[in-house]
């Protein structure tokens, strides 16, 4: 259970370094996103594999997992990719299936087959967060709507630009299958206006 604990601490620092200030004073700037980003396509997730990273022999600590998942391409909106399947890799993850351990690192979404989403890459295989803004540089597209990863609708405004609005419940976006473990997150910190 420490070991869980000091995982979760350690990542969400690292994330904290590595971020560009905190996610949830960031506003929804599509130009901007797709301006930093090496690819931007829209696509629907076809599987999500968990793996660990080996493990050096010295080491007391478990080996940290990552999240490998893989989406089909439907379209490329921006950037250029050869190929009709993508593969991100996100750190975190299910870290020991037999005793149902999940490594949850703050502000990195989830996924789960059949996932429809526009996702804005940046740096994959490098960055621990292979998104643009990490969570915020995905779109969730549910029911015909677009919704950030943590549940706030997407609306057009009469200027043209899309905002974040109310926050919804949607069950895609709360709930989650980590390899075969159903994962609610209830429990989730949302962004807050204020």
């Amino acid at each position: 259970m420490q070991y869980k604990i000091f995982l979760h601490v350690a990542c969400s620092f690292i994330l904290f370094l590595f971020s560009a200030g905190s996610h949830a004073r960031q506003s929804f700037d599509v130009p901007r996103m797709i301006s930093q980003a090496d690819l931007v396509f829209h696509g629907v997730v076809t599987s999500v594999d968990y793996r660990n990273a080996e493990q050096d022999i010295r080491d007391e600590l478990l080996p940290m997992p990552y999240t490998f998942v893989t989406y089909q391409i439907k379209e490329i909106l921006s950037g250029r990719y050869d190929g009709n399947e993508i593969t991100l890799r996100f750190i975190g993850g299910l870290a020991n299936a037999e005793e149902g351990d999940i490594v949850s690192v703050s502000h990195m979404p989830l996924f789960d087959v059949r996932d429809n989403d526009i996702i804005a890459v940046k740096n994959n295989t490098e960055s621990i967060c292979p998104i643009v803004n990490c969570q915020l540089g995905r779109m969730r597209l549910i029911n015909g709507l677009a919704y950030m990863d943590e549940g706030r609708k997407l609306i057009k405004t009469n200027t043209g630009e899309i905002m974040p609005g109310e926050f919804t419940v949607q069950q895609e976006i709360l709930t989650h299958n980590m390899g075969g473990i159903p994962t609610d997150y209830k429990t989730r910190v949302l962004y807050t206006d204020d």
